[in-house]
């Protein structure tokens, strides 16, 4: 039962997504779409704190967490690598819900250990073998468990900058006694994954520990130097020792050492430590806390990007604190941004999908600190995000909508960012390499950015001033400017024909430059105007004029066909290039699926033959990935949103659901559960075009909180089999079209929505704005 105080964090189920799916049979249209991706959402239940970039979780090596039972997955029905849950220990900074992402984190992985030959995994983790992992429970900021080898229960909690260890020998272990020694192993080199592929070490290794039994170092993890403090408490006569492992050394089989261990060779009397990139790649090093006569140890954790002052800091901090109250204190941030949203009515399971989804839309991208490898003592630096591409649609304009004042800081960073390296990137990691992701898209941020602009201005107009947006604002000038010269770049470097990508990314190219159009109106720079307007056109290039689709060749994870549905900023030119509405709507039936037969999922490998079949059949995979989420709107440019609810309201009841395997695809940060977010609420952004759909609730209120704003959205139904909207009235103003422009909605008020039986209750007037940006309450000033 919720209760009053957590009414919010109560229905999360952190689980949901980490599992292979476990979804209802599909039905009717739902039953004839085509799933490429891996079914599995990659999730994973680990303690975390909203956009913070510390997170504490179990670690298996599993893909692509670091948590969790599978292996590297990209297509159909995902491969175990263990048959059950287990874990060789504790690892910090974890990604959320992507793909083969390349820098796969899993920080200071911290071992528990009971008797006199502490040991460490092999440098081979397919050689050892993790301990089982019992009585899981996850909630927002905290996660408890026990390693069933040795019976050490642990609890975790994250706070700003680290993560709080309870490690608690209780347990009974054959072989031992209660005067054995326990303790953790801290081990700093690694990071990285069990596959080969994905495994990775550190570069460099320094540590340092001091008078009062604290280390602190820096370790250079992906290219990026990573300050730590290590805190441990729980004994009188604990004692900290530096250690390296040496592979040619079998442990003894003592106190539970499994098989494939190593032994942590302590360095007698070191207080330094220091490895570099080949010793890293050779074996482990770290520190040990060793104590006895203790059934309790607590260890603090501090990690920052600004220096190990910094990181210890945190952890004093934190470790002052006292474990209960970081636990207590990060349940109630968590119970503070979940109920931005409120809702009524549903049933539990509705709610409980509802707010597991909207935690995990909260947990990128990451603020971390005004200095790291990029820059030393500007902005905030944002980063985490992973990619773009998964973002801009449904996840950033979550975070813009319900926290306004990080609007600011989000977007300084990126200028920032650009300052850095020179141009905007289609995702950002804790990493170097920012141009790998130039396979997936291009000039995404200036959507962003343009829809950045929106929001600000939407935020500070009408009663009630900026709405709660941040004092830090941007310099839109600067940005503009930066904009122009990241567009340039990037479509300079686009070569259609050339490279498998090029096709999709002229629809980015032209899409980011209708955004840099619009801020240079805005902003009244003509030059820049001009600069942009030369490339808003180049999407057209991507299309075949003879058959109003995209032009055939190789697309990132889907075909020409997903493609050819994305919102385009100028849908009604798009329209006409498919040889009008008739032919449009004809197009979009077929690739939807309706009337259409049931078709056969890809299952396990091998997938060569089924792939390529399913492929053939240009069809929706139902937000199974982020390429065509936002293609069941393309139906309102065409006046049918009674189409479009009936493929939302199928995705809704057929690719969600409140157990570990209800996610239909990798969420990639955010991606897939935003998109539940906001259908479920009945709205639906179009990032930088400036509206939102209306759609169709699920629950009978709505209650956005959106800084010093609120939206209510109340729900009249004619039955519960009423899902297609009747009519809609903003502020007391019936509507004529099933849109609202940003003004509208970030100014807050009341949309009243009734819905009915009958696919044609509502036939719009007005259809949703192309090329221009749309503000019904200005129009109707204007008209009085």
């Amino acid at each position: 039962m919720t209760s009053d105080k957590n009414r919010h964090l109560d229905d999360v189920d952190p689980f949901i997504g980490s599992e292979a799916v476990d979804l209802p049979r599909p039905e009717g249209v739902a039953a004839t779409w085509f799933y490429l991706k891996a079914q599995i959402g990659n999730t994973h239940p680990g303690a975390c704190l909203p956009f913070s970039y510390v997170s504490a979780c179990p670690y298996s090596g599993g893909y692509p967490t670091g948590y969790g039972r599978y292996d590297i997955n990209t297509h159909g029905t995902p491969a175990k690598r263990y048959t059950e849950k287990c874990a060789f220990g504790i690892t910090h900074v974890h990604h959320s819900g992507t793909g083969y992402i390349q820098h796969f984190y899993n920080y200071l992985l911290t071992i528990p250990f009971i008797g006199s030959a502490p040991a460490v995994p092999s440098m081979d983790l397919t050689k050892s073998l993790p301990s089982p992992l019992k009585n899981e429970c996850a909630i927002p900021g905290s996660y408890s468990a026990r390693f069933g080898r040795i019976e050490v229960g642990f609890e975790l909690a994250v706070f700003p900058g680290g993560a709080s260890h309870v490690y608690r020998f209780d347990g009974q272990t054959v072989g031992t006694k209660d005067d054995l020694p326990r303790g953790v192993i801290v081990d700093l080199t690694n990071c990285g994954l069990a596959p080969s592929r994905a495994a990775q070490r550190a570069e460099r290794v320094s540590a340092l520990v001091q008078e009062d039994g604290s280390c602190i170092g820096t370790a250079i993890l992906d290219g990026v130097p990573w300050y730590f403090a290590l805190v441990c408490q729980g004994a009188a006569n604990l004692q900290p020792e530096l250690w390296k492992s040496d592979e040619t050394v079998a442990a003894e089989d003592e106190g539970g050492v499994a098989p494939g261990w190593v032994p942590a060779v302590k360095l007698d009397g070191a207080t330094r430590l220091s490895m570099d990139a080949e010793s890293c790649g050779m074996g482990r090093g770290g520190v040990i806390f060793t104590a006895t006569g203790t059934d309790e140890l607590f260890l603090t954790v501090g990690l920052s990007l600004d220096s190990e002052r910094a990181a210890l800091s945190s952890a004093l901090e934190a470790k002052n604190r006292g474990f209960s109250v970081v636990r207590s204190t990060g349940k109630k941030l968590w119970e503070e941004h979940l109920s931005r949203i409120h809702v009524e009515g549903g049933n539990e399971k509705q709610r409980r999908i509802f707010y597991s989804a909207l935690y995990h839309s909260m947990i990128k991208p990451v603020a971390a600190d005004r200095s790291s490898w990029l820059w030393k003592n500007g902005p905030q630096l944002y980063t985490d995000f992973a990619t773009m591409w998964d973002q801009y649609k449904t996840h950033i304009p979550l975070v813009f909508t319900l926290f306004p004042d990080r609007i600011g800081p989000i977007v300084n960073s990126l200028l920032e960012t650009h300052r850095s390296i020179g141009y905007f990137p289609p995702g950002m990691l804790f990493a170097n390499d920012f141009e790998r992701f130039f396979g997936q898209s291009r000039a995404l941020c200036h959507g962003t950015l343009w829809d950045a602009y929106l929001h600000s201005e939407a935020a500070q107009r009408g009663p009630g001033g900026v709405g709660g947006t941040s004092p830090v604002l941007p310099n839109w000038n600067d940005i503009l400017s930066a904009m122009v010269a990241s567009l340039k770049r990037d479509a300079g470097n686009v070569r259609p024909g050339a490279e498998a990508q090029g096709f999709s990314h002229l629809l980015d190219i032209g899409y980011g430059a209708y955004c840099t159009l619009r801020l240079a109106e805005s902003l009244g720079d003509e030059r820049a105007a001009g600069e942009a307007k030369d490339l808003i056109h180049r999407w057209k290039d991507a299309f075949d004029p003879t058959t109003g689709m995209m032009k055939e060749g190789e697309y990132y994870e889907a075909g020409n066909v997903s493609y050819s549905f994305r919102l385009l900023h100028d849908m009604e030119g798009r329209i006409d290039l498919c040889g009008g509405v008739d032919e449009f709507l004809k197009r979009l039936d077929s690739y939807f699926g309706f009337e259409a037969k049931p078709v056969d999922q890809l299952g396990g490998p091998p997938w060569d033959n089924k792939r390529a079949a399913g492929m053939a059949l240009g069809r929706f995979d139902g937000v199974n990935n982020e390429v065509a989420i936002e293609t069941p709107f393309a139906y309102m440019y065409a006046g049918r949103p009674d189409s479009t609810v009936e493929i939302i309201r199928a995705v809704m009841k057929y690719h969600y659901n409140d157990t570990p395997g209800g996610l239909p695809g990798n969420d990639d940060s955010g991606a897939l559960s935003s998109w539940y977010v906001w259908n479920a609420t009945g709205l639906y952004p179009v990032p930088g075009q400036g509206i939102f759909f209306i759609g169709s609730p699920i629950f009978d209120a709505v209650t956005l909180t959106m800084g010093s704003r609120k939206l209510e959205i109340r729900v009249d139904r004619e039955s519960q089999q009423a899902i297609y909207l009747k009519q809609a009235a903003f502020n007391g103003n019936i509507l004529k079209g099933s849109f609202l422009s940003y003004q509208e909605v970030l100014g807050g008020g009341a949309l009243e929505i009734q819905l009915g039986e009958s696919r044609d209750a509502f036939v719009p007037e007005e259809l949703p704005p192309s090329h221009r940006f749309i503000d019904h309450s200005l129009q109707k000033e204007n008209q009085t």
